[in-house]
């Protein structure tokens, strides 16, 4: 009887404890978007032609005459959204159930990404960059798919 009881509460979820972990997704996303939105010095931008910039760095790191700073780049972005989906996936695993987590999970944590990067579009000093949201979005579908993994191995 207990083991029913137990499967029934993982596919049903519990939206009360739920509620704490959507709560710390919203602090998180706080600290984010004043993280992005800060003023920096130079100049602002857009960029809609994704990885352009990487490309060309690669080749000129390649070449001997750049740095690897834009492998930096790419890291931070594909890392900079999985704290945040780690603890949406929590939230939406509690409320959910394991079976539905997924796909509230990465339309969030996309959204999200693409909050911050349209947002970056009225501060002077910011750039928006395509490759900042598709990275991101990275950062979020291999956090789903590591938790998706994970629930399975725990059954």
């Amino acid at each position: 009887m207990e083991a029913t009881q137990g499967a029934q509460q993982r596919s049903s979820g519990d939206p009360r404890r739920a509620t704490r972990w959507f709560a710390g997704a919203g602090i998180i996303y706080a600290g984010m978007l004043a993280a992005t939105w800060a003023p920096q010095r130079g100049r602002g931008g857009i960029n809609l032609v994704p990885f352009v910039s990487h490309i060309r760095g690669i080749v000129a790191w390649v070449q001997g005459k750049g740095s690897p700073s834009l492998f930096v780049d790419f890291v931070v972005n594909v890392l900079l959204f999985m704290p945040l989906t780690v603890v949406l996936a929590c939230g939406f695993h509690l409320a959910r159930g394991l079976g539905a987590f997924a796909r509230p999970t990465i339309v969030l944590g996309c959204l999200g990404s693409l909050v911050i990067e349209v947002g970056q579009l009225f501060r002077p000093s910011r750039t928006t960059d395509i490759t900042d949201f598709l990275l991101n979005s990275l950062g979020v579908i291999l956090v789903v798919r590591l938790f998706a993994r994970w629930g399975r191995a725990q059954r």
